[in-house]
């Protein structure tokens, strides 16, 4: 039998070489005809069909026939069978080569990528081991072990499998970008940057490492330079649903929830069906107050994945924000069925508990959090939040579980300034305010009048908004700041090199530990001197939160070691009350036309503890025809009013006698409440601050029981500043005591009501050009202290 010629074959490997291959198929088919049965033609046949990503399968089948001994072939027809995923085979082709040549470092690398595809995960790392040792320098087998290894959890076997991948050849970006991947897992962040920036240099339109380059970036809090990565990305490959998604995600974290929302939707156009993208939109949603919408894309990611944990946490938030905390209560816990480890959904469950009076519980769920991450410093700060509202903690066990914050916070930071930017002799000293609460909010209504106040000659405001929300409070209070530097967005090293950039001479807190904190930050030391004011009703913990400042009715200096924090004084009161907007008239008192006594209080449930309710029934039961008006957001949900309801039958309360009212749309219909209550009573041991001085302005007396904290000695703060000290208890039998005698004196009160606001407006709760001149004089005798 006539077999092709040393010269024929000899033409043919030259257009292979060449990259000739439709030339060489051509050739190839003529050579078969010419020689049917030649092994080698049908051979060359098969390759020149393989590089164009021709069928080849046929032809292979043959050449196997008529070559039956030669390794190649077998390896060849493996290949092609396994690109028709017909695994079973295409194992049986290697294994067939590797027998005829068991030096054959190909064949033992496409036999471990079938086995890995079968799941035998073992033998294909034993396969691509066998391949390197034939061939230490082979980097598909280096990046084909790296994957197994990574499938296989070993972690480090597949960052050193991937690294001499790139050893041996430095160009395969495949390796690059599963590296970076696993560097994220391994929070080995900047490395995982770096090898992005390799990966890119050799394949710069590389979506996928340009879409991983701006997920590192994402991670790392350089979200807008994450940006630009995911818009390249795009640019690119405009139907790449992923970059879609991420590009969301950092809009969302630079404070533009409306372009995120935008992005998510160009991603569901491209692909309407991932959970995820709905979940992330449902987020972008609530951030622009779009609660409803939010809640139908939580549901549509639960309908396409039922068991999306994320997604019932999500929407309980939602829900949350819609005032149905029993519903979002069964969403948290639907989340914890389905990921009993999943921290963020014990922390949401334990606010919701707590908003719902369940302390004890909402303690167990943060604590729950913190055991899975103690890096959590948002579930830390909950469970300190919670302290306040809850009893039977010790002063030590506070302050212990406070300062085990501020050691998490400092580790966290790792380095924190030293040198600082500011004038060491300034004409005025620039006061940076740290808060989430530059609007309409109890904190807001306390720095109006005082912003207004304050001598720009002396002081510069520069402002550090944690959050996007604004209304037409944060409008007029911009006015009065040289800056406005928003750190929401901004990892907490990035804010705090804002703020050190800066050259902030003294950096205010006023969040402490509630919603929107940016405690962290503080870890840094921004700023040569830091203090917590107005927000908060604790200590921070924080070791580098050089101060408290308050008032000496507020913390007396017994207390003084409740604190981590130097207490420092201002005069008279630590805050000022601005006068609301519209000015509502004072009623007449209105036991004269009811013929009782109206007792209210507008607190939040979960600051009405059972020993208020016990003092409020005492007080009731004394003056059966009294009445009894509680006022709350939560009450709006009629499941939560029902519990309370039941809550106050439980402490004999006559349910009769109590209206119990939701939330109102404007803070005038509010305030306009004041109008049909005689005397308030303020809960304890958590009690009012901007309630007792709304009261006040209304004509309306409040009676508040100061306990040993400077959490309950809130009300004292502002009542005797007020000329109000016969109003303060000093314990529950005083209190209920108290309230009975001046309810049986209307004259009293009728009086008491006339004069109330000129009275107060002449005190220093009100008196901001007072307040102004204290504040600055403080400051400046922290700064000059220092010198």
């Amino acid at each position: 039998m006539e077999t092709p010629s040393e010269n024929e074959i000899d033409k043919l490997f030259e257009l292979f070489d060449a990259g000739h291959f439709a030339a060489l198929e051509q050739q190839a088919r003529l050579l078969v005809a010419r020689h049917p049965e030649s092994g080698r033609a049908w051979k060359i046949l098969g390759t020149a069909l393989g590089v164009q990503g021709k069928d080849a399968l046929a032809v292979l089948q043959k050449a196997v026939l008529l070559l039956p001994c030669d390794h190649n072939v077998h390896n060849n027809l493996g290949n092609v069978y396994k690109d028709l995923e017909q695994l079973d085979a295409a194992a049986a082709c290697y294994y067939r080569a590797i027998d005829l040549h068991v030096k054959f470092p190909e064949a033992h690398n496409n036999l471990g990528t079938v086995l890995k595809h079968l799941g035998k995960l073992e033998q294909a790392r034993e396969s691509y081991l066998k391949a390197i040792e034939l061939n230490p320098g082979y980097a598909d087998a280096h990046y084909n072990l790296g994957n197994v290894l990574l499938d296989m959890g070993d972690i480090a076997a597949a960052k050193a499998a991937y690294q001499h991948a790139l050893r041996f050849n430095p160009q395969l970006t495949e390796a690059h970008l599963n590296l970076v991947t696993l560097l994220q897992k391994q929070g080995l962040l900047m490395e995982a940057l770096e090898h992005c920036t390799l990966g890119l240099e050799i394949a710069p339109e590389n979506v996928e490492l340009l879409h991983a380059q701006g997920n590192v970036l994402h991670e790392v809090g350089r979200f807008a330079e994450a940006l630009d990565a995911y818009r390249q990305t795009i640019a690119l490959k405009p139907d790449y649903m992923p970059a879609y998604n991420s590009l969301g995600n950092s809009l969302q974290q630079l404070g533009q929830p409306a372009d995120a929302i935008k992005a998510y939707g160009q991603a569901l156009e491209i692909d309407p069906n991932f959970a995820e993208v709905y979940n992330n939109l449902g987020n972008a949603l609530l951030e622009v107050g779009q609660s409803e919408e939010a809640i139908s894309a939580f549901e549509r990611a639960i309908a396409i994945k039922p068991e999306f944990a994320g997604a019932h946490c999500n929407l309980g938030n939602a829900l949350v924000k819609r005032g149905l905390r029993t519903q979002a209560l069964a969403s948290y816990q639907r989340a914890l069925e389905l990921d009993p480890e999943f921290p963020e959904a014990h922390s949401n469950l334990g606010t919701i508990q707590m908003d719902l009076g369940l302390g004890d519980q909402a303690l167990q769920s943060f604590r729950r959090a913190l055991a899975l991450d103690a890096s959590y410093m948002s579930a830390h700060s909950n469970f300190l939040f919670t302290q306040c509202y809850t009893t039977g903690h010790s002063v030590e066990s506070c302050v212990a579980a406070a300062r085990s914050y501020g050691h998490a916070a400092t580790k966290q930071a790792g380095n924190p300034y030293k040198i600082w930017r500011c004038a060491p002799q300034p004409q005025r000293l620039r006061i940076g305010i740290v808060s989430g609460d530059l609007n309409n909010h109890p904190v807001g209504f306390a720095l109006e009048s005082l912003m207004a106040q304050l001598d720009p000659r002396r002081l510069e405001l520069f402002a550090y908004p944690t959050t996007h929300k604004t209304d037409e409070l944060t409008a007029r209070m911009q006015l009065h700041f040289a800056a406005w530097h928003p750190l929401y967005g901004k990892s907490d090293a990035d804010a705090a090199r804002q703020i050190h950039a800066d050259g902030i001479h003294i950096l205010l807190d006023l969040s402490g530990h509630t919603a929107h904190n940016r405690l962290p930050v503080f870890a840094w030391k921004p700023a040569p001197i830091q203090a917590s004011w107005l927000g908060y009703f604790a200590t921070t913990g924080l070791a580098e939160m050089d101060y408290l400042l308050t008032s000496e009715v507020a913390v007396p200096e017994a207390q003084w070691a409740h604190f981590t924090e130097s207490v420092c004084y201002l005069p008279d009161i630590w805050l000022c009350f601005t006068p609301p907007e519209p000015e509502l008239p004072i009623t007449p008192l209105p036991a004269l036309k009811n013929g009782y006594v109206t007792f209210g209080c507008y607190q939040r449930l979960d600051k009405i503890s059972d020993a208020a309710l016990n003092s409020w029934h005492r007080i009731l039961v004394a003056l059966p025809n009294s009445r009894l008006r509680l006022a709350s957001k939560q009450l709006g949900d009629t499941v939560i009013k029902t519990q309370f309801t039941q809550r106050l039958q439980q402490h004999g309360i006559d349910t009769e006698r109590v209206l119990l009212q939701g939330a109102t749309n404007t803070r005038a219909e509010y305030l306009a409440r004041y109008a049909e209550v005689d005397v308030m009573l303020d809960s304890h041991p958590y009690p009012g601050v901007t309630t007792t001085c709304e009261a006040l302005w209304m004509g309306v007396p409040t009676i508040t029981l100061a306990g040993k904290t400077l959490m309950s000695r809130q009300g004292a703060g502002v009542l005797v500043p007020a000329g109000l000290s016969d109003w303060v208890a000093h314990n529950e039998d005083e209190y209920v005591t108290k309230a009975i005698q001046y309810s049986r004196d209307l004259a009293q009160l009728a009086a008491m009501r006339k004069n109330l606001r000129l009275q107060v407006l002449a005190s220093p709760v009100f008196d901001a050009p007072r307040f102004a001149h204290n504040f600055e004089t403080v400051l400046w005798r922290l700064w000059q202290s220092r010198q």
